[in-house]
């Protein structure tokens, strides 16, 4: 669709395939919001915050909001909220707050539309399949040292990896 005539032909410059593709999924999420007929509800987020965390705030915001798409608890085209009322909710500076917001936009799991707000956009498949890897290798990895501080030998790990995975079937 990019390369069809249409788009290369009728248009006084050409823009780049990314920007592009970002710029249609906002018109297609601005046409489905005034195609709605109703004023769009926030999607209410429950974000836990850690002071003891060594993982920075906006961090922890991003990957609870990430996690929270990848889990279906926030669809496809839902409002989050706004940077500024999330940032007074947390009770943390709204630069916080839009760090966590923009590289949520970076990894495609959201789009910002100015004075509009903040939507969450469709799924990635190969982009939640890589979520989901890094999940199992930092569970995996966690596993591993808790094995090897026990002198667990390599053949017993796998054989508990081989029972868990049958009765899980």
């Amino acid at each position: 669709m990019l390369d069809s005539p249409f788009f290369t032909h009728h248009t006084s410059h050409k823009l780049p395939r990314k920007k592009f593709a970002k710029l249609l999924t906002l018109f297609i999420l601005l046409i489905y919001n005034i195609n709605s007929g109703e004023q769009r509800k926030v999607h209410p987020l429950n974000i836990v915050i850690s002071n003891k965390s060594d993982r920075p705030i906006y961090e922890q915001i991003k990957d609870q909001i990430r996690s929270a798409i990848i889990n279906d608890e926030i669809a496809e085209g839902e409002m989050l909220p706004s940077i500024r009322s999330l940032a007074q909710d947390l009770k943390i500076s709204v630069i916080t707050t839009m760090r966590a917001y923009s590289d949520l936009e970076a990894e495609g799991f959201v789009s910002s539309m100015q004075g509009k707000g903040c939507f969450v956009l469709p799924k990635n498949k190969e982009q939640i399949k890589e979520q989901k890897l890094r999940e199992i290798e930092n569970h995996l990895s966690e596993a591993i040292v808790c094995a090897k501080s026990i002198d667990l030998a390599e053949k017993e790990f796998l054989e508990i990896v081989s029972i868990l995975q049958k009765e899980l079937k």
